[in-house]
Order: C-alpha cells, then structure tokens, then sequence
C-alpha cells in the first residue's frame, strides 16, 4: 500500500474542487475512427479509452487499438472472448470454457489477459464503466484471480472495442495495470437488423447457431431514442477423441518425433485407473497405518510394505487370482494399466448463451440529457470429465476386514484368498489409488446470469459537459457436478460384510447399479458477485488558454462498492464432514479438498483530475515542433479494507510534422487484493511427506518425518496490501495527412510494465523450514505453524537429543498440527516489448475499395521473481515472443470479402525435457486464417431489399494446435482447439 500524505491528498482534492463542481463529465462516447463507418450510427462527442478529455484518445496521444465492426466481422466469431483473442497484445487466455478442474470457473468463460501479466490486472469497461465480475474465482498457480467474464456481452452487439495498451490506474484505478479493454455497445440506433448464422466444422461434430438483432426508434420530435438488440447462441460439443489420435490418446510416445520417441514424459495416462493399488496392513489409532507384507504357500503376494495391485489374469506378474479374470501382482503397475482419461472428456463443452442489451436517451426541454442502459445475460453449459479417481491423499479409504470381497479378509470371508500367512482376523487395505469406471464421467452443468441497470444524466453548465450516473450489475453461478461420491457413503458401503458391499478389487465394471447409487452424490457451489457505482464527472476543453491553445480539463469523483459471496456444497464447506475413516476430514467428497463457504464487501471512494496542456499549437509553432502536447492526470482511491494509494501518470505527444509524431508516457499502478484473497473461506487440503525439520530427528514420530496426511490450512488474509506497478511507453505515429499515402497509418511502441508486490503463497515446505530457521535461531518459530502442547514424551526426546548433541541444543516444542499456507505480498513482475501497427486504406479505381492492416507484438523480456529469485518465462509455456493479427478488406459494388490471419510463434513447453539433449520440448508456431465473401442485395430486390448473405470460414487451413506436453495436447491458453468452421451468415436492415 502507498502511504499518501495529507498534503497530497490535499492537492488532489483541490484541483477537483476548484474545476467548479457541482457538475462532472462523460467517461467515454463514439469513436471517430476510420476504422468505424456505419451510416445508422449518430456521431457524438469524441472520447476513446485512455482519456476523459474529448479528442485525446482518437489524436494518437495514447497508444490505443480500436476495432469497427468490421473488423470484428472479419473474424467470424459469435463470442466475444473468441474476437478478443485476435489482438496481438491479450495474452493466453487463463479462463475459458474448456475448464473442467474442480473448484475452478467453469461454462461459458473467457478472462482477457492483457500483456500475459493476467486476467486480474486486466480492467475491462462495458461503454466506459465498471461492471461486476465473474462470481467464482479461479486459482493460478495457488491464488485466486478475479476476472470480467466478457463472453457476457454480446459479440454481436459490440459496435467497437477499444484497447489502450498502457497501464491506467491514474484514470481508471485498480486492475488497470497491464491495461484496458472498453466494449462500446450500440446505441441511438435508427433502423432494425436482424441476422442468423449456422456454423459446422469439417472435422468433427462442431456445429454453432447464431440469431440476433438490433432496432432503434426515435419519438418526441427526435428527443428521445431506445436502441434493443440481443442475440442467442448455441453450440454442439466436441469430444478430444474427435480431433485426432493426438488430443484423445495421452499415451503419445509412438506420436513423437525421431528425437523424442520413446520418451515416457508423453505417457500421461493417470496411474489411478479401474485396476487399482493397494496397501495391506493394520490402522493404528493415531491413523497412521502399517503396512505388512502377506504370502500364500510362500510366494509373496505383496511387496514388503504390503503394498499390492489389481491386473488381469493374463497380464506378466500375476501371483494370484481372485476370480473374474482379475489377479494380484506385487510389483510395480504395469504401465498398459494406466487409464486414459481422455477417453470421456469434452473439448468443447454444449452451450448455450442469450444476450439482451438495451440503450435509453432523453432529451429534457431544459437541455439535460437522461440516458440509460440495461443489460441481461443468461448461459448454460454442460461438460464431462473422466470417471472420479480415489487418490490416497484426497480421500484415505479403508476397506476394512470385513468387506465381502478383501482377499485378506477373516477367516471364512467368501473372498478370502486361502493359504495365506494373513491373520485370522484379517487384515484392512487402504485404497491407494483406484478409478471406478462404472460410475460413468463426472457430468459438469453450469447456469451462469449477470444483469445491469445503469441510469444518470449529462448536461452542460458554464462550458463544462456534466454527466453522472448510477449503476448497479450483478452476476450468480450455479456449478454442479454429477457422478461424484461422497466418502462417508463410500466408507459405510466398503465396510458391509455382504454381497452388496463396494468392491474396489474386481477392475473394470466390478460394481453393480444398486451399490453405486449407494454412495453417489452431485456437488454444488454457488456464486455470486455484485458491483453498485455512481460517478459525477465534468470535462471543459477551454478551463484557460495558453500560447499553444486551450488546456483541456477534466475532474470527477466515483464510487463503487463490490460484493461476493461463494456458498459450497455441504459436503465441502464443513456441514457434512468425513468422520469414520482412518482420519477425520471437513470434505465429504472423494477428491476435493474441503472448502469453507465466504462472503466480502469493500467500498471504495475515489477522486481524480486530468489535464490536456498544449505546449505548442497554432499559436507558436516552431521548426521541428509543429504541436507539443502533454496529458497529466492523477487518482486518489480510498478502500475500506486495504487502505489508499494515489497513482499519477504523465504522458506527451510531439508532433514533428502533421504526419509524424512521437509519444511517451509513464504511470504508476495498483492493484487491489480480491475480495477472495481477502475474505476466502478456510481451505484444508492433508498432504503427507511434509515432514517437520526441527523434530523428525528429535522425536521422530509418524507426524514429524511425514508419514502421516498433515492439514494445511488456506484462507483469506485481511492484512494483504495493494500490487503496485510502474508502466512506460514510448513509441512513433506516421500518418500522412495529404499526398499519396492519405490513407496510411503506422506506429511502434516499446512499452515496460513493473510489478511488485503481487499475490502468493510460499508452501508447506517453506513455511516448515522458516519455522525450523526461526528456533534454530533461538527465536519463537514461524507464526504459521502452529503446535500441539508438549507432552512428556517430547520433553524426554528433547533432552536426550540435546544431551547426545551438545552442538545442536534445541529447545522443546510440541507436534505440528497443522500449518497456515494464507496469501502474502511477495512476487513481481517485469514485462517489456514492442507494439507495431499498420493500415492503409485505398480506392484504386473499378476495382474497388481496399483496406489492409497489421498489428504484432514482439515479447522482449518476460520476468518473474518468486520467493527472490527472478526466472526468464520468455518463450516458455503461455509467453510467445510473437503475436500477430493481419486482415485485408475489399468492396466493389455489392460484393465484399475479407480476411484476417492470426499469427503465434513457438514456445518451450517446459513439462517435457528431452532425454539426451536437455532441451524443452518445443511447441511449434501456428497460424490461422479466417475469410468470407459476402453479397448486398439492393433496395429494390422484393424480400431481400437491403439483405447481406455472407459465406465464411475460420481456420480456413484447419491448423491443429501445435502439440504440447499436456492433457488436452496443447496449449489451451493460446490456440483454439475447433478446427475449420465453415459458416453462412444471413442478415437483413430495414
């Protein structure tokens, strides 16, 4: 957190007071870009992202990238996640529908992930203003993010999107580090439209349906205009087996190149299938569990821990059968017996999604505008992942002695293996890895909405423009998931002595319908978020004059107060709680650790002032300084839960000539904890292996050297400060006014952005070793590890230690608990690179109307510091060194056609390291090309007066994701994964 002093305070609030408030301005309105043409739409006041002050944003001041309809059209996509990722400066998407990981955001979402520093340091504005985000939180690398889910806007109601590519928390606030992204809806429209789109892909079962429209009406003599559009999409799944052996088959070995055949990395079938692995031994009231090995007729059935695994009869190493063609085998599992998950899982999940927007303006005889909007937002998404597995760590299940089918149950037990050394009474087993296929994929259905209602006023006083308004937004998600199994249920039916017992022995289908009803169970987490604002801002482009021209002002106040809650399923969130196994625990259900239900609020008041400054203009222009321009602006927020920061930026534009311009400009940055870093309900997730350094050659008991399953605890920390940034740019504009190249636009920007203080978490490990630091030191220990009383025993243990160690004397403590793995500030960033952007716009003659247009990003430096020390990810995972977009437009008559190709270079996967040369496995660059043509039906044409038909193709090469070392077999922030879609699109203005 920046410590602001009152005098800076005081400033602030001094030059937004003495601005002459009783009245403030307008946040954003229509672009007048070439790039947007649309003879239905009324030009306004111009105002694009990046300044409040009219004319900044569109006067190449600030590095910005907007894009008209038509160049979202050109894409072909029916989702706004899918137009944005067409942007050389988003990174790779860290949210998307594909999600199927348990206690993630799942369904229809996309986070836009600006300069790849990610999708919580991205701000994204609906027409100029904050909406709330999504409701659930999604966890990268152990912290949860917060993100806007921008597939709830409608793509087809986007009129432009605006992306300032520079950090803007002086302007915007929090979140505005790598940048921000506005979508400007339609609106004072003045004709109808209406369109319907059918999409498949050549490939697989894709299929995506689209219809949707727009109408806009004026009454009372023109004063007051509504805009209504919506739109509704639907789509088909896609399994990964339909897209090729490569994405379906996780055994890849055969798969790869000359270099890298073999390599058992690309093996990554699960080790937990339907023949599962075993312990054999007794529990111990302390639950811990020796394991011993067991024989029959003097061949060891086990190993010497007692450890065993399930196989066909047939399979090498079989010792002894059970029956149904299954055996035991002591060894190590044979690598065919590992599953295949990828069998059953969804690629593209079915989805549907219904969009309406709606827009309001009225003008009073008195000059006040009233303006309004609303907007409503509904999907519904149904994926499926493999069967749940039973993992050792995640769910400590005992089949007792008594279950009907252990093979070293008692003695007269059905399935008791004869001639074995077990004893009489049996012995128990502790599942140590086991999938039950029988109980078909876990089934994920999400039911997402999100509505906004905004209303206020604009008007003008005393030369300034004046607008306010009021706005609230509210987002809910239900996830459920089905085919689960609840462990209380599970460990009841395991225990039964009878036929109808749960029998984990029997592989593939051992258990029938009836048992699985028993213990099956769906989960639900629900969600919720909401954001309330209200702002007042006023703008003057004349608040005085000087020998360059007129100083431009603006000034506002804005408050927002946001909420979130997440209510988990009672069997994770501590009602429902695991209590008659080996070791108690808070989550009822097989494979999620458990999860405390939350709830968080803040307000937020915040303060701000910009200034335009022309240096040189008109009035005093000299040679080699043709305009001199200067953007100050600074932001004062104040949170009620973290405290307050004031961030400044500084921005100039030097025109050398009319055509030729240079730019630079520095900011500072912030941004605050999430109210699930904050506020997160407790998190206990059991890990065995942690063992505490300081006593596991003291005492030396199972908890000390790690055989047991140690709870660390995860939950929001109220004392985390703000991330804070510093951001430059630096770049060149050429865009000749006359001549020739009339038509022609080019710049470069080199761009930095600095991060410190972000969010983390240090680990067990590391938590257990500063607490081993901390008493070796003579200190009190971490505060974060917390210990049990001391006990006799330990007092004796300590002293024969210290007696036998009179070099190493250490004090008495108690055992570890449990140890507090919260959120702390401690990581950074440091990104740089270089934005490149050019278009030309021609007529040559008959042959009609062209445009062309290019814009890269060139990643020169991706830095992360963690835990001290500082790691290059450039080209490695998510960050490729380039990104581009190209796209060319044609029109001659009634006839138009465009293209656009996307383009990413190679990056290292860092999962797969080669055998002999060490190298990373290296992910091939890819590309992709969309196109359409399309036909206008003139005004005289009978039922198709003023219809388009549009017949397009993205991916038109069918470029497969480049191959990778993952589950999905690629990189799914980076490429989509549907193939060729071929799509016809009809439409009609009237």
């Amino acid at each position: 957190m920046k410590t602001v002093s009152p005098a800076l305070r005081a400033l602030l609030l001094a030059g937004v007071a003495s601005s002459a408030l009783p009245v403030m301005a307008q946040e954003t309105g229509a672009a007048s870009e070439s790039t947007v043409q649309d003879e239905t739409r009324v030009e306004d006041k111009i105002v694009v992202v990046g300044s409040y002050i009219e004319g900044v944003g569109d006067s190449g001041a600030l590095p910005v990238t907007v894009l008209g309809r038509e160049e979202l059209d050109v894409t072909g996509a029916l989702s706004t996640g899918d137009l944005l990722v067409n942007i050389p400066s988003v990174g790779d998407l860290e949210f998307s529908d594909g999600n199927t990981g348990t206690n993630g955001a799942r369904g229809d979402v996309t986070g836009i992930n600006l300069r790849g520093l990610g999708s919580g340091r991205s701000l994204v504005l609906v027409n100029g203003r904050r909406i709330t985000g999504h409701p659930q939180s999604e966890a990268v690398d152990g912290v949860p993010v917060t993100f806007f889910n921008v597939n709830s806007v409608p793509s087809t109601l986007i009129e432009r999107v605006e992306v300032l590519r520079d950090g803007a928390s002086a302007l915007y606030g929090s979140d505005a580090i790598a940048g921000v992204v506005n979508l400007s809806l339609f609106d004072e429209y003045d004709k109808s439209y209406v369109t319907a789109q059918y999409g498949a892909s050549t490939e697989t079962d894709l299929a995506e349906y689209s219809i949707g429209g727009r109408t806009g009406f004026e009454f009372n003599g023109g004063r007051t205009h509504i805009t209504v559009g919506g739109s509704y999409y639907g789509r088909d799944p896609v399994s990964s087996c339909e897209m090729g052996e490569w994405f379906c088959n996780l055994d890849r070995r055969e798969l790869l190149p000359e270099s890298w055949q073999g390599d058992t990395q690309f093996d990554n079938r699960s080790t937990i299938g339907p023949y599962g692995r075993f312990q054999v031994g007794v529990l111990n009231p302390d639950g811990t569990f020796d394991g011993t090995a067991v024989a029959q007729n003097g061949t060891n059935l086990t190993a010497s821990s007692g450890v065993f695994h399930m196989q066909p009869d047939d399979f090498p190493g079989s010792r002894a059968t059970i029956g149904g063609g299954i055996s035991i085998d002591d060894g190590t599992q044979d690598r065919d017996l590992r599953y295949n998950f990828n069998e059953t899982q969804i690629a593209i999940p079915d989805m549907t999604r219904f969009n309406i927007a709606s827009t309001f303006s009225h003008e009073l005889q008195n000059g006040v505008e009233l303006f309004g909007e609303a907007m409503y937002y509904d999907s519904e998404s149904t994926t499926q992942r493999a069967a749940g597995p039973f993992d050792q760590s995640l769910a400590l299940i005992i089949v007792p002695a008594s279950n009907y089918y252990n093979p070293f149950g008692a003695v007269g037990s059905p399935n008791r293996l004869p001639d074995t050394d077990a004893p009489a009474e049996g012995l128990d087993i502790v599942i140590q890895g086991y999938r039950p296929l029988e109980m078909g994929p876990r089934i994920i259905k999400v039911d997402q909405d999100l509505y906004r209602l905004l209303g206020g006023a604009r008007w003008e006083m005393s030369g300034w423009d004046v607008e306010t308004a009021l706005g609230y937004s509210e987002a809910t998600a239900r996830d459920e998931e089905f085919n689960r199994i609840s462990k209380t249920l599970l460990q009841d039916q395991i225990a039964l002595s009878t036929p109808d017992a749960f029998n984990p022995f029997g592989g593939p289908d051992a258990n029938s319908a009836a048992v699985l009803e028993q213990v099956r169970v769906s989960s639900v987490r629900y969600g919720e978020s909401a954001l309330t604002t209200w702002d007042i801002k006023a703008t003057r482009p004349d608040l005085f004059t000087l020998p360059g021209g007129d100083v431009g002002v603006a000034v506002g106040i804005d408050y927002r107060k946001e909420e979130v809650s997440e209510d988990s399923d009672p069997r994770l969130d501590g009602t429902i709680q695991f209590t008659n196994g080996a070791i108690p625990d808070e989550s009822d259900l097989v494979g999620v650790s458990a999860t405390r239900d939350f709830s968080g609020e803040r307000d937020v008041w915040s303060a701000f002032t910009e200034l335009q400054i022309p240096i040189v203009g008109e009035g005093n222009r000299v040679p080699g300084i043709y305009a001199l321009d200067l953007q100050l602006a600074a932001r004062f927020e104040d949170s009620s839960d973290f405290g307050d920061t004031l961030n400044p930026k500084i921005a100039g534009h030097w025109f050398i000539t009319p055509g030729f311009s240079l730019r630079a400009a520095y900011g500072e940055g912030f941004r605050a904890p999430n109210l699930v870093q904050i506020n997160q309900g407790t998190i206990t997730r059991r890990n065995q292996g942690d063992a505490d350094p300081y006593r596991e050659d003291v005492v030396g008991t199972p908890n000390d050297v790690g055989d047991t399953y140690r709870p660390s605890i995860r939950e929001g920390n109220p004392d985390l400060d703000a991330e804070e940034s510093e951001s430059q740019v630096f770049g060149l504009i050429f865009q000749p006014v006359e001549g020739p190249l009339d038509g022609l636009r080019f710049s470069l920007d080199y761009w930095k952005v600095e991060t410190t203080n972000a969010i983390t978490t240090l680990g067990v490990d590391r938590l257990l070793d500063d607490d081993f630091a901390s008493l070796i030191a003579g200190g009190a220990g971490s505060p974060n590890v917390i210990r049990a009383a001391l006990t006799q025993e330990d007092i004796d243990a300590f002293a024969a230690y210290n007696l036998a160690n009179p070099t190493d004397q250490r004090v008495a403590v108690g055992e570890v608990q449990y140890v507090i793995d919260g959120y702390v500030n401690l990581d950074g960033r440091e990104v740089e690179g270089y934005d490149i952007a050019a278009s030309y716009d021609f007529r040559p003659g008959r042959f009609g109307d062209f445009s062309i247009g290019a814009s890269a990003t060139k990643l020169e430096t991706y830095n992360e510091t963690r835990d001290g020390a500082v790691f290059d990810e450039l080209r490695r995972n998510g960050n490729p060194e380039w990104r581009a977009s190209m796209f060319t437009r044609w029109s001659l008559g009634p006839w138009k056609a465009g293209a656009q190709l996307r383009y990413v270079s190679d990056v290292f996967d860092t999962s797969a390291t080669n055998d002999d040369t060490g190298e990373d496995w290296k992910v091939d660059e890819w590309m992709s090309v969309n196109g359409f043509v399309g036909y206008s039906f003139g005004e005289d044409t009978g039922i198709l007066s003023q219809a388009n038909a549009r017949l397009g193709v993205r991916n038109l090469f069918d470029e497969a994701p480049p191959k990778a070392d993952e589950s999905a077999g690629y990189l799914s922030g980076l490429y989509s994964v549907e193939g060729r879609v071929v799509y016809l699109e009809l439409s009609k203005t009237f």
